[in-house]
């Protein structure tokens, strides 16, 4: 899946559609046989525009249901996975979905936040619950954080911007809610303080929320807690996997992520051991110096996403992270600086083969559209990268324009349990 080789994602599930008669058993990846799969032209190119990416294939393309030989997987019918005649995250017909609530300037600049009364939160912790008012922005300086049983409320279109010297970071403790429900006409906005025009990745710490959902990081089970990234920031873990942390509807994190110590980063937004009752839908991380959306352990199920011109990943999971995904948007520009993968999956960072509580990372993705960057500057390497142990089941997806591999599984743990 290099030199612009397309590789279509569509490992067997419970039959496929629109070809009857396809072998619909699963098949090994190691060996000769991709059932499903093809390599092609996905008609992608509109997505290679920066300022004014278009995420449908063109006419024609393979990706749809009955152009060429692709054959579309059925998805789960479990309630969330919604079945599509089409590969990819957008099909041929259906209304575009990213539409009205996205942006994509590289520096923040073309636009005006709206002019309100702003409201300073200096180092606030959250006891009580508490409604942010319409009428007003505001400014998150050093950490806001919504304490057990204590719910913060957020209206459409609030804009709510992070100190970048004091690290600004909004944090969702164990126990805690945030009602974040926008629209896709005023969706709500975490983005960094500095100027329209003069924004960059890195500096603020995004958004985390920590679930009592399990995680394998720890045996919290038995009520041991795993320590999130990003610093101070809080612990996660328990043995609720149906936990329930709020909703998170038409959000966009921008100009996040900020390192703070070797392997120990603040993404764009980060899901800490979040349970399945979380609502998340219509994410847009855009410009994270580090992961744009990462998920250690739980059970999150997370539908239409956008994950755009990060500094490392696109979507990232480890610690034992079982949830589930579809329509999901991720796109990486070789020019910047650990601009790396479109997935990058891990079972455990520390201990590939361990299945305590949570048991192994075993997420099922659907619909995921994953575009590199073949230009110059650094390498913008593997469309999706399984490794340390890691399972998964990947459908319906494409990968493009990836540098040296659109699939690539890692280490000997991932390989036998992939390939047992």
């Amino acid at each position: 899946g290099s030199g612009g080789t397309t590789y279509y994602a569509g490992a067997a599930a419970a039959g496929s559609i629109c070809q009857p008669g396809l072998d619909s058993t699963t098949v090994s990846i190691a060996t000769s046989q991709y059932t499903h799969n093809q390599a092609a032209d996905p008609l992608l190119s509109a997505a290679l525009s920066v300022a004014n990416p278009g995420w449908r294939p063109a006419a024609g393309s393979p990706a749809f249901c009955g152009n060429g030989s692709h054959a579309i997987v059925r998805v789960p019918n479990d309630g969330f996975f919604e079945q599509a005649s089409f590969a990819g995250a957008l099909g041929p017909d259906e209304p575009d979905w990213t539409q009205g609530w996205t942006y994509y300037g590289l520096d923040g600049g073309g636009r005006a936040f709206p002019v309100r009364p702003l409201v300073v939160l200096d180092n606030q912790s959250l006891y009580g619950n508490r409604t942010f008012s319409a009428d007003s922005n505001y400014l998150v300086r050093g950490q806001l954080r919504v304490k057990d049983q204590a719910t913060l409320t957020v209206p459409a279109g609030t804009v709510i911007f992070q100190e970048r010297a004091s690290i600004g970071t909004v944090i969702v403790e164990r126990g805690g809610k945030i009602i974040a429900d926008g629209t896709a006409s005023a969706p709500i906005l975490l983005t960094s303080d500095a100027a329209p025009g003069s924004q960059t990745p890195g500096g603020t710490g995004g958004l985390f929320i920590h679930g009592r959902a399990k995680v394998n990081a720890a045996n919290s089970c038995l009520g041991d807690s795993a320590a999130s990234e990003g610093g101070v920031v809080g612990f996660y873990g328990g043995n609720d996997d149906a936990d329930s942390s709020g909703v998170l509807r038409y959000v966009r994190s921008e100009f996040a992520g900020v390192n703070v110590a070797p392997n120990n980063e603040a993404n764009g937004v980060t899901l800490n051991g979040v349970g399945s009752r979380t609502v998340v839908e219509y994410i847009q991380v855009h410009r994270s110096s580090d992961d744009l959306f990462e998920l250690f352990g739980g059970t999150a199920r997370v539908k239409h996403l956008v994950l755009t011109y990060g500094w490392d990943d696109c979507f990232d999971w480890q610690m034992g992270y079982r949830g589930k995904a579809q329509f999901v948007i991720g796109r990486l520009l070789a020019a910047e600086a650990g601009a790396d993968r479109g997935i990058e999956a891990d079972n455990n960072e520390f201990a590939n083969d361990r299945e305590i509580c949570s048991g192994r990372s075993n997420p099922t993705i659907s619909n995921f559209t994953l575009i590199g960057d073949r230009g110059a500057g650094p390498a913008v390497t593997a469309g999706i990268y399984l490794r340390r142990g890691t399972g998964g089941t990947i459908l319906n997806s494409i990968l493009t324009e990836w540098k040296t591999a659109a699939l690539e599984i890692n280490g000997a743990a991932t390989f036998a349990n992939h390939c047992a």
